[in-house]
């Protein structure tokens, strides 16, 4: 005799079965070898569907759908602190963010109107809290620096001119034999995240410099698409025109 399971029961242990499954544990987002995938952007006043996708171990590109225009990013990723630049039709915007278990969260800036906070999410978000920036720890940036870097192998020199603009925010210009590039910058402890494009908007990307004792930057940059990460250290002068000599020797 075969004994028959109820069809209630049956509903009830395959009910019980389809939830556990949709309830499994995701792997927490600071423990991802890869971010890539959909999220949701979350600010004080807009949710945007946002994509990440990993270029190479270190840099992730994001697009971020807007209201006019959708929103391109570049992501450099330190340990579990992902450092950006983006760019829409109105402009060029740094951004800083953490990695957390459930969320990445973060702060941008657009060259005005102060940090805004972000958090970004693959579940709904009841509070937008952005990430907490901390005042330089002790150290002072100069106003002229002496940069030299390799990009894929490719030697350059530079000046970069520093002015604070806010409390944690930052305008630069790097000058070489070839033209100008404008940054706009976010301290944070030890570090200075950079935002930097051309005059004509062509050639953007990101920069991320750790700021030694002596007020010198030793960093990393990427430029969007390209996703070649280069090396970059600037050390602090006095006067520029031993650089601009060798500048226009090169």
């Amino acid at each position: 005799m075969v004994r028959k399971i109820p069809l209630l029961v049956l509903f009830l242990v395959i009910s019980f079965l389809m939830y556990s499954c949709s309830k499994s544990p995701r792997t927490p987002l600071d423990q991802l070898d890869d971010l890539s995938g959909e999220y949701i952007s979350y600010g004080d006043n807009y949710q945007a569907r946002t994509v990440m996708v990993k270029m190479n171990d270190d840099v992730y590109k994001m697009i971020q759908e807007g209201v006019e225009s959708d929103i391109e990013g570049i992501l450099l990723k330190q340990d579990n602190m992902l450092y950006g630049a983006m760019q829409d039709d109105q402009g060029v915007a740094v951004a800083i963010y953490q990695i957390k278990s459930d969320q990445i969260v973060g702060v941008w800036y657009a060259g005005e109107g102060g940090l805004l906070p972000e958090v970004i999410s693959k579940q709904t978000v009841e509070e937008v809290k952005g990430f907490e920036i901390e005042p330089l720890t002790g150290l002072e940036l100069q106003t002229l620096y002496e940069v030299s870097g390799n990009i894929g192998g490719n030697d350059y020199n530079s000046i970069l001119y520093i002015e604070p603009y806010g409390e944690y925010t930052y305008d630069l210009l790097w000058e070489d034999s070839e033209g100008i590039q404008i940054g706009i910058g976010i301290a944070h402890g030890n570090s200075l995240t950079v935002a930097f494009f051309s005059e004509d908007y062509k050639f953007w990307g990101v920069t991320h410099y750790k700021i030694d004792d002596q007020g010198n930057l030793q960093g990393e940059w990427c430029s969007y698409e390209n996703w070649t990460v280069g090396e970059e250290f600037a050390e602090g002068i006095d006067s520029v025109d031993v650089m601009e000599e060798q500048i226009e020797e090169n």
